[in-house]
């Protein structure tokens, strides 16, 4: 399995960065691609880094350039493709992380790509959006995508904890176990795709327990807290549980905190002072 980083905003990554995240073990880059303007500096950082892209397309019209210079730079299996983001199932304005689009522009999206990546020679894996998480709700969603899908389209997930982070362990409904969420995206999936988990990770802030959740666990409402080491701790379990269940890649989200302590905020492994946190050293210690 590969173990990697989200650089989310379309913002382009510098090569000094790159070579610090490598250093770090990191391998795989989710990288989205902006809705206008020149690719080279989304492209370019990449030749010889050690480190291979996955372009994130929220607009698949934006294939064509985005192939026009990756596969000359970076060769026909130097990075991958994921075509939308958290699609919402409706249209209107983008006013979040969701793509909006329906299941139709969604399926539409993919196979276009689809087909002009491999017309073009296109080798790598090219992933259909995964959903924002693993909730009930969304399986139907990655059933009828694999099915109407050719083989060669792999299948991506996000998985966040299940209401608060204080019981890593704690699955989505119905699971009775995260190996059993694990085992309905390998039955998704089939014996020939690939699963990647484009996002996934553990804040710093603070959340608070409400009284229906606490009171389950024979508890009055309450507030949490994870430290840094125990985002590390977590992070390299996480791991080394996606590898067992034959998860192919995964992609902490992100690189960066914000200037606030808010769970919007604190999901990085780098604090905003550009200092790294202890969640920084998962990618080595993962696989030791």
């Amino acid at each position: 399995m590969r173990a990697g980083l989200n650089n989310p905003g379309g913002i382009p990554i510098d090569t000094e960065l790159l070579s610090v995240l490598r250093d770090l073990a990191v391998q795989v880059l989710r990288c989205d691609v902006p809705a206008d303007g020149d690719l080279a500096p989304h492209v370019l950082p990449y030749v010889g880094s050690g480190i291979r892209p996955l372009f994130l397309l929220h607009n698949p019209a934006r294939h064509q350039p985005l192939a026009d210079i990756a596969l000359v730079e970076l060769g026909h299996d130097g990075y991958d493709l994921e075509i939308f983001n958290e699609p919402s199932g409706v249209r209107g304005p983008q006013t979040g992380p969701s793509d909006m689009v329906t299941f139709e522009d969604y399926l539409e999206g993919i196979l276009a790509v689809h087909h002009d990546a491999r017309a073009r020679g296109f080798f790598g894996a090219i992933y259909a959006g995964a959903p924002g998480n693993i909730g009930a709700e969304w399986w139907p969603w990655l059933e009828r995508t694999m099915l109407m899908t050719p083989g060669d389209v792999d299948l991506a997930f996000h998985r966040y904890s299940y209401k608060t982070q204080d019981d890593r362990l704690r699955p989505w409904p119905p699971f009775t176990s995260r190996v059993e969420e694990l085992d309905a995206l390998v039955r998704i999936a089939g014996a020939t795709r690939r699963i990647a988990c484009t996002e996934y990770g553990y804040h710093t802030a603070p959340e608070h327990v409400g009284f229906l959740d606490a009171i389950k666990q024979g508890r009055l409402p309450y507030t949490t807290q994870l430290t840094d080491e125990q985002v590390l701790n977590n992070l390299v379990a996480d791991l080394r549980l996606y590898d067992s269940g034959l998860v192919t890649d995964a992609f902490l989200y992100n690189i960066n905190d914000g200037p606030n302590n808010t769970a919007g905020e604190r999901w990085g492994i780098r604090r905003f002072d550009g200092s790294f946190k202890p969640s920084a050293r998962c990618f080595a210690e993962w696989s030791t």
